[in-house]
């Protein structure tokens, strides 16, 4: 387990993060992009529905008292169908607004990262005998056992850590 801490420990002066932080910084701005896209769409979609419910309660207002119960029924319906629509295309662009609203927070920079890092090789030493399990877990799980021998399977930056 020394060994283990010790190779976390080093992880932050040995190996340079930039391309994995400007990867990251991209993948945001990219989810950014397509958040907005959405929100865009979103906005249409509420526009177009506003209108048909405007169309249809002009043709309800329209109608005279002998007009048949059915045709005032299913005006009322419609419109109520489309003012539901309506309402729920305005949480979906508040789920929306909520995401994109500070898109700084969604950014990685390359001190925010070694800090999280530091942290966590700090958990893994100074944690309990429940974290320290936890953290074993996922490692272990994250590897496989393959004729006694252990091959690791990290993504990008992490794959260096368990290289021989």
């Amino acid at each position: 387990m020394d060994q283990f801490y010790e190779e976390f420990g080093r992880i932050s002066q040995k190996y340079d993060f930039t391309s994995f932080i400007y990867d990251m910084s991209e993948y945001a701005d990219k989810k950014m992009q397509e958040a907005t896209v959405e929100k865009h769409e979103l906005l249409g979609q509420r526009t177009q529905k506003q209108r048909k419910i405007d169309n249809l309660a002009e043709k309800y207002a329209e109608l005279d008292k002998e007009s048949p119960k059915a045709v005032k029924d299913k005006l009322k319906k419609d419109m109520a169908d489309l003012q539901n629509d309506v309402v729920n295309i305005d949480e979906r662009i508040k789920q929306i607004e909520a995401k994109i609203k500070n898109p700084e927070k969604l950014r990685l920079d390359l001190e925010k990262f070694l800090n999280s890092l530091n942290s966590l090789i700090n958990r893994l030493e100074q944690g309990d005998l429940v974290e320290k399990d936890f953290w074993c877990e996922i490692w272990f799980r994250t590897s496989k056992l393959m004729h006694k021998k252990v091959i690791y399977r990290y993504k990008s930056p992490f794959n260096f850590i368990f290289e021989p």
